[in-house]
């Protein structure tokens, strides 16, 4: 009705790497269970065969039991690609959130360069080195006054005595 009118017919929305993987997941298991019946029945030949009597009828039964070996190995050759697929996108989609990881990553990293310039620029080196040499002069002071703190009193009056 829509090509009447000229309008296109509504496109089917792409299917993500997810539902595609599901998707092929779904049809291996499905394969995987063909194969299961077919081995099934290959065995159901094997036991025809050794009780066959005559030399035709084991022959009608291998050309049966050869036409089913056919299709397991055609169904094989399928679960086979389509685990191939399965693998291909999977990697793909590992290699998509790695992409991901690594831009959110870059943005971080260019978010903390802009954070260390401002901190950079409120630092004044001069004011540190200022800061330290106070710093040191006031343990030095300290130190002076530990020693005199630790000098007995008995040893200081002894040593104003023996002066004079």
């Amino acid at each position: 009705m829509h090509r009447f009118v000229g309008k296109k017919a509504p496109e089917k929305p792409t299917p993500t790497l997810g539902e595609q993987s599901t998707a092929l997941s779904a049809r291996g298991d499905s394969l995987d269970q063909r194969i299961a019946k077919l081995d099934k029945e290959l065995i159901v030949f094997k036991k025809q065969i050794a009780a066959a009597s005559t030399p035709a009828a084991k022959q009608a039964v291998k050309n049966r039991a050869m036409g089913v070996m056919k299709r397991k190995k055609m169904l094989e050759k399928q679960r086979d690609s389509l685990a191939q697929q399965s693998f291909n996108l999977e990697q793909q989609a590992f290699t998509i959130d790695t992409l991901r990881s690594t831009t959110d990553t870059v943005k971080a990293m260019k978010e903390g360069a802009k954070v260390l310039k401002k901190e950079y620029k409120a630092i004044n080196v001069s004011k540190i080195e200022d800061l330290q040499d106070d710093l040191a002069d006031l343990m030095l002071d300290a130190e002076e006054v530990n020693e005199v703190r630790g000098d007995s009193f008995i040893s200081r009056c002894l040593a104003l005595y023996s002066v004079n």
